[in-house]
């Protein structure tokens, strides 16, 4: 199994991130910095182009929508 995990650097995405590795789980991370595959929200666009969402067979969104950075 191969998992994409976004937000891979937060609080929340880092534990995913850890528990999927253990459990035995190919994992791709993204993140806006630091990660396997470096990635801004507002391009969605461009993760398609890039890895296609069929590359993988999990997708774990972990990272607050950009609405939420505005608070």
């Amino acid at each position: 199994m191969k998992a994409f995990v976004f937000g891979s650097t937060g609080m929340l995405g880092h534990a995913v991130v850890k528990e999927l590795r253990s459990a035995g789980i190919q994992t791709v991370t993204v993140a806006r910095a630091n990660s396997d595959i470096v990635f801004d929200q507002e391009q969605q666009s461009l993760f398609e182009l890039h890895i296609g969402l069929e590359a993988g067979d999990c997708l774990l969104y972990t990272s607050p929508s950009p609405r939420d950075r505005t608070r």
